[in-house]
């Protein structure tokens, strides 16, 4: 019922919106719902501000490019933990914040799939300059590149324009997948199966 109910209204909004006068991402913007099945990976939907408050921490904007994934060593070692922590690929941007430079790493990203329904979930590699991403189950499928230093807004896939950058940024995805999951592999064990 819910799903059914948010297709009407959805729909109703689709008709309204498809009359005005928007760019690619306004209208992307005004059309997007949860419950969609197509799921995507555009920034204005996974984009997350990341702030730190405390002692010692300067208001400022920092405009590199940095995943959760490098939450965890950067509170370690804001709180003094000096702690290692097992298996983790991020790092901490500490010296980002005392305004010093690290290397930007490629930030891997995923949709979640739906509960009761089947969705297109995809998944893909976002750098400071190409967001790219697809179906993740069949590399050829719903492929998405965008350029974010002419494209900001992310309104023209220029997939077909550079196969080139696809085939690069699929081999970084690949290598992250295929490192994930040799570390699953490696972490667990037939008991752990049964269990």
């Amino acid at each position: 019922i819910f799903f059914k109910l948010e297709e009407q209204k959805n729909q109703k909004k689709i008709s309204i919106v498809k009359k005005m006068n928007l760019k690619p991402h306004q209208e992307r913007n005004l059309l997007w719902y949860r419950g969609d099945l197509d799921k995507v990976l555009f920034d204005d939907n996974v984009h997350v501000p990341l702030l730190f408050y405390g002692a010692g921490l300067k208001s400022q904007i920092i405009s590199q490019q940095v995943g959760l994934i490098d939450l965890m060593p950067t509170i370690s070692e804001l709180a003094e933990i000096n702690e290692s922590i097992p298996d983790n690929n991020g790092q901490s941007i500490v010296n980002l914040i005392q305004g010093k430079k690290i290397p930007e790493l490629p930030i891997f990203m995923e949709t979640s799939q739906l509960i009761q329904k089947k969705a297109n979930v995809v998944i893909g590699i976002r750098t400071s300059r190409y967001k790219y991403f697809r179906d993740s189950e069949d590399r050829n499928k719903r492929v998405h590149l965008y350029d974010l230093k002419l494209d900001p807004f992310e309104d023209e896939n220029v997939c077909k324009k550079f196969p080139k950058i696809i085939n690069e940024m699929e081999k970084i995805l690949e290598s992250i997948l295929n490192h994930t999951f040799d570390k699953f592999k490696k972490e667990t064990n037939d008991d752990d199966t049964k269990k």
